[in-house]
This record gives structure tokens, sequence and C-alpha cells, in this order.
């Protein structure tokens, strides 16, 4: 698939720049892994969807130790980088798989995923939001790290200048960010927060909120 093609073409390279491309990558995903903590204090069974290099898992991982972590990805360049990151680490086992149209493996305590679900269509995204909702065991969580849109060009384009003026502070070389650039253009499929927040409800979910927000981007945070 092309989206695949074009993420592993830079796997090797992404998290060099990751954390200037997400300029407050500690606050969003601060925010992500708080969510789950008292819920995962005990341990318990994570599917990280479209994990790529493992930065999620990575981070949650140091918070709850204690967890078992499925890694997949539609990339197997992406997935590799994982392989390599957790190598020799057994809490850690990795799914060569497209999401979209491969069952999920649960059941699990809890389904995380961070800057990937834009990239499906929004009929896509609600039947994932209920799938991922069947996998889960009563009680069980949903964070969901994404973009979002406001449903307002001239709004979209205020909220992406903000970004470009943030991530060329941090230093971001330029061709790693026309690259990026190229990538969001050409895959991004960003729906408005308030209808992914009905999506989860609707696909079962009854509460579902925003736990952060900054720039275009989101930590949904939903319990089946």
């Amino acid at each position: 698939m092309e989206i695949a093609n074009a993420f592993g073409a830079v796997a090797k390279v992404y998290d060099q720049a990751r954390g200037a491309l997400i300029p407050d990558y500690a606050e969003v995903y601060g925010a992500a892994v708080d969510a789950l903590k008292p819920h995962l204090a005990d341990g318990g069974r994570v599917l990280d969807i479209g994990a790529g290099t493992g930065a999620f898992a990575a981070e949650l991982a140091n918070a709850c130790p204690n967890c078992s972590y499925v890694l997949t990805d539609i990339s197997q360049e992406m997935l590799d980088q994982s392989k390599e990151k957790f190598a020799g680490d057994d809490r850690f086992s990795f799914l060569h798989a497209n999401v979209v149209v491969d069952p999920l493996p649960g059941p699990f305590d809890a389904v995380i995923s961070s800057y990937v679900i834009h990239h499906m269509s929004h009929d896509e995204k609600a039947s994932l939001f209920a799938r991922v909702s069947d996998q889960l065991v009563p009680g069980g969580m949903f964070v969901n790290i994404d973009q979002f849109s406001i449903g307002d060009e001239a709004g979209d384009a205020a909220l992406r200048a903000e970004w470009l003026r943030d991530v060329r502070a941090a230093g971001v070389g330029e061709a790693s960010l026309t690259a990026a650039i190229g990538r969001m253009d050409a895959f991004d499929q960003n729906a408005l927060a308030q209808d992914q927040l009905q999506w989860l409800r609707a696909g079962g979910f009854p509460f579902a909120e925003i736990a952060y927000e900054r720039y275009f981007w989101a930590v949904f945070v939903a319990r089946k």
C-alpha cells in the first residue's frame, strides 16, 4: 500500500525528527499516559494500533512496566524499528497487519494509538472504534492521540501555521519538514473532534472525552 511504502521509506530516521515535529511531545504523551496509569496499575494486555517505531508503547511501558504489549503496524519497516527498540524484552510482541481489514487479536485491557487513525476514511475510523470496543474487556480503555479539523479552512490553516512556527523554532530541518508535510497532504483525512467523540460513543464507549489539546491534535480518552 502507498501509505505503508511512504512511512516505511523513512522508518530508520523517523525517531530522529519525531520529537521536534511534535513540539509538545512531553505534554501530549504525558497526558495520554496519565489517563492510562490508574487503569493499568496492576498490569494488563495492551494493543498499540499503528505502533510505528514504538514511541507510545515505550512511554507507557515506562509508566506501566507490568503490562504486556502487542504492537501492530501496516509498515514492516516501521515494525522492524520497534522490534529493534524492544529487542530482548519479552513484554513486547509484534504483528504486521492492516487494522482496517485485519482482525484485532483481543481481548485487551487497553488499546492505544498515536497519530495514525486520521489516515483512514471517516467511515473506517467509526468502524475501527466499534471494533476496538469489541476487543476490550468490560471497563477497558482506548486512548488515541490523533489529529482533528475544526471544520473551517482558515482556522485549520491558522493551526498549521502555529505548528510550523514552533517546529521551525525547535530546529527541524527543512528537508524533514518538507517530507512530513508531503505525507500530511497525501494521507491526512482529519475529522472534526466532536465527530470523533460521537463515533466513539456510538461504537461502544459511553465515556469519551478530550484530555489534552494543542495545535491540530488531541488526546481522546474513551472507556467501555
